[in-house]
């Protein structure tokens, strides 16, 4: 090695320093190395201190050198020795046993030496799946060594509470199964010791250290489960399954039940004396004491349990009366532990015979079928039982049994309401036994009035039974209970004085909350008598004519919380409110809320409150419930002082269930942009991912989903904002995926606004997806489209403005897509196509007037049915016929009333076959439109009359509806029948109704109207206005009702007529409860329309109509006809300025407004009226052809006309058939 440039020493005085340098490294590291293994020894030690303080409390260890020659044999132990060693000790021996965590153990000597078959050991869980009968002595003892000693980790507090498990190593539940290995083991040798077979082992195994030990670990468990409830509550809520949350499970149960049953086996072969195996104090009276405490205290989660407990009980019975005849007082706890532990699974008649077995005595049944079935308990009628419970000790006994019998009621109260009891069967014998639950509830009214000793009773005992009342939504009955019980604890009291009440407010809550869980708004009322007598403090009399008045205690914050839920299920929103501020409010009067005894109010108040606005039906509740929202949040900010901060963030502060509560107000009462508001609240209230989840998302899109039914095209675009501000949370983790109900509720608004090209991208999207949930990178993808998302998407393709022909190829694509066959296709291939994906096809056609089309689609589902593609669904096929009846009511073909009759037929010969197809109400209403549209009057009311026999004979569920008397009084309007016959008709139709309906009101006044009945008209229009203001009508005429009425003025030969129609319409407009359309607009002008005053019909066209509506065709043509009636000579020219009018609003993007035959018509009209030599039918086809090229038309369009005036004669003709 070179020294450096610019280095004063040589090469060789470098070579020296460099050999030094290593030499004192080498010479550091030798004398570093004993030190690192004396400090590895030392922690090593100090770690297996506790450890062998153990020993020598145990007299097994002399001193520590045993441990030091364990040190001495490894210089560098292994940190897996060190964390897990168990050093033992050999009871026949001076040997010392280890264990390491691999389960292999090791045996040392005293001098040091290590044994020389440590290799040979089998691990713990391999010796306990052993044989019975083979294990030699080395298994044994690393058996007993294993429990002798049992490191409880759960008993350090500090740790997070894991319940107990028999495949963890060290646990009690493992050490229990180790325990009951050894008993078996020596219960083996003990009977075949007496069979005369000689046993090899004559060494004592089992002493009382191991069972104690194990016991006390399985007790520590079991206590540590109960302190720990509530972080076990976070625990619990992660398990997938019940029995996960138990400590112990029924195995445990039944495998402490062995290693006690073979103790006392054991016990009873030697007579308490010592086996060769075992130690005779291993088992003693606090073996089946310690084993009961144990088996009550997990009987909690576990119904076997129950049963072991009494099991143990029985044997200490059974020990106390082998050892003497004399009485040993019970131990109180002991028995009261069995008590709850039946009271928790409802086992009132076993608790009771307990009971009164620990009293040395009989308690007597209330009902005679309670005793015919005591010998199915467990629990014998013995009462000459040598351990006798103290009578001044029993008061919690009694309440442990009044509990069981409310626990009994309650659960006899669930098996009838999931119908697994049948009461109401009096021919079956075996019901007659079958407890209900009154008659549980009667027997703990029993039990606290006559058979428990008066100075026992606490408020305890008799808010036990009220809680059984209350949790059965007996409100009255434990009204009543509550009663008797004050007139028992006030028996020595004389009549006519006032006391306090013994009971506390736990004993009238429960009452409250009877009242609450009845649901009812009769009790309502009895409950809030009893709360006011409560707050007020006045006397209550006990007994009617008693003269006995006890003054109820205070309500406290849970009186006040019960009566808010009463009002908050049933909708009160009034009453919920004015307790609320009461409670809210109640300390402002005085400097601080101390000197009152209201409650200030908790977040649970406000929710009750909120839940009265959900199920008010006030239309103003979504509004009171955002303000009451509002005032929480400003309470909640307004806190001044740290104290009242904490306070108000304890009680008051706005959860998510409130926030989520006051989101189903906005949603059922549907209030998008309310709801929208309270979602914006939610998140600034609760920030980040403790926001507002996919449920609070889910009610604003219900919100807008009603909002579509008033206002359909900006609800869709709303909620449509939302759902794509869903998918983005979804996409950033913030909410979870979307699930397919959230698309179908956007596909059913986009169906409702007749969006159809946003509905088909919305498809495509869920398309995309339909081969796989997940993608290559388990990404989340959109789910897959169902049936009826195809339906919705078919609906909105119905509801939008496009042609008939158009709507109806898009929607056979999308039949197409899922399997419908094309023209030509003959494969016989199952469909995916579903019965309600195609109703909704046929409902396209009902709803465009496409009969033709529906009627070919309906022969094609039942070709399918017959053929096996398309599965058969009554309920469904119904629904097609019916949606096809619907098309043929709105098309405009004369035989469509025959078409109706012969599908109605077809459904009727399918019923009477048999085949659950009976037609009906709405298919019946559907075949009465379509003889009203023929006017075919006969028909009509004789189909009216055999509806009505039907129902009477059971074939039909619902008889005439306000359907079926409208469109009979529509056909009778549409026929030829006399102006006297038909009104009359109409008025005996109307008669036999029973009632007033908008619909037959407007059906009669357009019956007035086609006479031009205007004076019966406007009679019938105040007789409607009168029945609607005396309560008899529930909505008042309409804009439809006044239209009718000026129809009939329009039709009037009054020479007033015009002047009386003009009155009504100004009378219209100054009504605030009238919204005018287009239609009541036309009816005043047809008034100026048929007398020809086309100046007033031109002044009402362009300053009253167009200013406030949109004119269509009609309007144009009506003020056309007005011309052509008209006496001035230039009506023709005139005409033709209104055409060219239209045609350039037509251009301009109103296509309502597209001039057709009828508008030409009217045109030529005022053309022709002035030619004195011809008219209209008398012209040739030269004049034609000039009219025709000045109009710019192709087509003469009285064609039509004529062909249309054939048709109604025919329909005239069939009328009067």
């Amino acid at each position: 090695m070179e020294p450096s440039r610019g280095s004063s020493f040589p090469a060789s005085t470098w070579a020296w320093y460099i050999r030094v340098i290593w030499v004192l490294s080498a010479a550091l590291v030798v004398l570093m190395t004993p030190i690192s293994s004396l400090n590895m020894q030392h922690n090593f030690r100090r770690r297996l201190q506790p450890r062998i303080q153990s020993f020598r409390r145990q007299n097994r260890v002399e001193s520590t050198k045993a441990i030091d020659s364990v040190l001495c044999q490894s210089r560098r132990p292994s940190m897996t020795l060190c964390a897990t060693v168990e050093a033992r000790s050999d009871a026949s021996s001076n040997d010392i046993v280890t264990e390491d965590a691999s389960g292999k153990t090791r045996k040392l000597a005293r001098n040091d030496k290590a044994h020389s078959n440590d290799d040979t050991r089998l691990p713990l869980h391999q010796i306990l799946n052993e044989p019975i009968g083979t294990l030699d002595h080395q298994s044994m003892t690393a058996l007993c060594n294993s429990v002798r000693f049992i490191s409880n980790a759960n008993n350090n507090q500090s740790k997070k509470y894991q319940a107990p498990s028999v495949n963890s190593k060290g646990s009690s539940l493992w050490c229990l199964r180790v325990l009951e290995r050894i008993l078996s083991e020596i219960t083996f040798w003990n009977e075949s010791s007496k069979a005369g077979d000689q046993i090899s082992h004559q060494t004592v195994y089992l002493k009382s250290i191991h069972v104690f030990s194990v016991l006390t670990a399985v007790s520590n468990d079991v206590r540590n489960h109960k302190n720990h409830r509530k972080k076990l509550k976070y625990w619990q809520q992660n398990q997938s399954s019940r029995s996960d949350q138990k400590v112990m499970h029924a195995s445990d149960i039944q495998r402490l039940k062995n290693v006690v049953s073979a103790l006392y086996q054991l016990y009873t072969s030697k007579n308490g004396g010592d086996g060769p195996t075992w130690e005779g104090i291993c088992f003693s009276q606090d073996v089946p004491s310690f084993a009961t405490m144990i088996a009550a205290e997990a009987s909690k989660t576990e119904k076997s349990g129950v049963d072991a407990a009494l099991f143990f009980l029985d044997i200490m019975n059974q020990m106390a009366r082998e050892a003497s005849s004399e009485v040993v007082e019970e131990d109180p706890r002991l028995i009261g532990a069995v008590l709850n532990g039946l009271a928790q699974w409802g086992r009132a008649e076993e608790a009771q015979i307990l009971l009164g077995r620990a009293l040395g005595m009989e308690i007597p049944m209330a009902h005679e079928k309670l005793s015919a079935n005591q010998s199915n308990h467990l629990i014998s009628r013995n009462p000459a039982c040598p351990r006798r419970l103290n009578q001044s000790q029993a008061g919690p006994c009694y309440d442990a049994v009044l509990r069981a019998w409310s626990k009994c009621a309650l659960l006899a109260q669930q098996q009838i309401q999931n119908n697994t009891v049948k009461i109401d069967k009096r021919s079956d014998k075996s019901v007659k036994n079958i407890l209900t639950p009154i008659d549980a509830m009667s027997e703990a009214l029993h039990l606290l009035l006559t058979q428990m000793p008066p100075e026992r009773i606490s408020n305890r005992s008799c808010s036990a039974v009220l809680q059984g009342y209350g949790a059965l939504g007996m409100g009255k009955e434990a009204e009543d209970a509550l009663m008797k019980i004050e007139s028992m604890l006030k028996s020595p009291v004389k009549g006519g004085s006032i006391a306090l009440s013994s009971l506390d407010v736990t004993c009238y809550n429960s009452v409250l909350h009877g009242y609450c869980k009845a649901n009812k708004r009769d009790d309502i009322s009895s409950a809030v008598k009893l709360f006011q007598a409560m707050e007020s403090e006045t006397p209550i009399e006990i007994v009617k004519g008693s003269n006995l008045f006890v003054i109820p205690p205070r309500p406290d914050l849970i009186s006040y919380a019960s009566l808010l839920n009463c009002y908050g299920k049933l909708g009160m929103a009034t009453e919920a409110e004015q307790l609320l501020n009461s409670m809210i409010y109640a300390g402002t009067a005085t400097s601080k809320r101390a000197e009152t005894d209201t409650p200030e109010p908790t977040i649970a108040c406000y929710i009750s409150t909120m839940q009265a606005f959900e199920n008010s039906f006030d239309p103003d509740a979504p509004d009171r419930a955002m303000a009451l929202l509002q005032c929480l949040e400003s309470i909640n900010q307004g806190s001044e002082t740290k104290q009242n901060k904490r306070s108000r963030r304890n009680n008051r502060i706005p959860n998510r269930i409130i926030y989520n509560y006051a989101l189903r107000c906005m949603s059922k009462h549907g209030r998008g942009e309310e709801a929208e508001k309270v979602l914006n609240m939610f998140d600034k209230a609760h920030p980040n991912r403790n926001g507002p989840d996919i449920y609070a998302y889910t009610l604003v899109l219900r919100a807008w989903e009603r909002v579509g039914k008033k206002n359909p095209k900006l609800a869709a675009e709303r909620a449509e904002k939302l759902f794509i501000e869903m998918k983005n949370l979804s996409s950033e983790g913030y909410l979870p995926p979307l699930e397919l109900s959230c698309y179908n509720m956007i596909l059913a608004m986009f169906a409702r606004a007749g969006s159809a090209d946003r509905a088909k991208l919305l498809l495509a999207e869920l398309e995309q997806s339909k081969t796989s949930e997940w993608g290559e990178d388990q990404s989340y993808r959109t789910p897959k489209p169902n049936q009826m998302s195809y339906s919705l998407v078919i609906k909105a393709i119905s509801l939008s403005n496009e042609k008939n022909s158009v709507a109806a190829e898009k929607a056979w694509d999308i039949l197409y897509r899922l399997g419908y066959p094309k023209k030509g296709d003959t494969s016989r291939e199952r469909m995916e196509l579903s019965i309600d994906t195609l109703n909704a096809m046929l409902r396209l056609f009902s709803k465009r007037g496409m009969a033709a089309e529906a009627e070919s689609l309906l022969n094609a589902m039942d070709e399918f049915i017959v053929e096996g593609r398309l599965k058969r669904n009554n309920a469904a096929l119904i629904s097609s016929y019916e949606a096809t009846l619907e098309a043929l009511g709105r098309c405009k073909n004369i035989d469509a009333a025959k078409h109706a009759e012969e599908l109605v037929t077809r459904m009727e010969v399918v019923g009477e076959l048999g085949g659950e197809f009976q037609p009906s109400l709405l298919a019946y209403n559907a075949l009465l439109n379509c003889y009203a549209n023929a006017g075919m009057a006969g028909k009509s009311e004789a189909l009216l009359g055999r509806i009505n026999q039907m129902h009477e004979a059971g074939r039909i569920p619902s008889p005439p509806d306000i359907v079926s008397f409208g469109s009979t009084i529509k056909a009778i309007t549409n026929s030829g029948k006399s102006q006297e016959n038909a009104i009359a008709r109409t008025e005996a139709l109307a008669m036999s109704v029973g009632h007033g309906n908008e619909v037959i009101y407007a059906l009669r006044l357009k019956l007035f109207a086609k006479w031009g009945l205007a004076e019966e008209a406007e009679r019938l229009l105040a007789k409607m206005q009168m029945e609607h203001g005396s309560g008899n009508l529930e909505n008042g005429p309409s804009v439809i009702h006044y239209t009718c009425v000026l129809n009939a003025w329009a039709k009037n030969e009054d020479e007033n007529a015009v002047s009386r129609a003009e009155d009504l319409f100004k009378s219209m407009m100054e009504n605030n409860d009238i919204d005018l359309d287009l239609a009541a607009y036309h009816g005043m002008m047809l008034n100026y329309s048929l007398r020809g005053q086309a100046e007033k019909a031109e002044k009402f066209l362009f300053d009253d109509i167009m200013a406030s509506h949109k004119p269509n065709r009609s309007s144009f043509t009506m003020l056309i006809d007005a011309y052509a009636r008209s006496s001035s000579k230039d009506d023709g020219e005139k005409a033709l300025q209104i055409l060219n009018k239209m045609r350039e609003l037509h251009a301009a993007g109103n296509m309502e407004v597209a001039p057709d035959d009828v508008t030409y018509a009217s045109v030529i009209r005022c053309k022709v009226k002035n030619w004195k030599q011809s008219s209209i039918r008398d012209m040739n086809e030269f004049e034609k052809f000039l009219i025709m090229k000045e109009l710019q038309i192709e087509t003469w369009p009285f064609r039509h006309q004529e062909s249309y005036s054939k048709t109604s004669a025919v329909g005239e003709a069939n009328g009067k058939q």
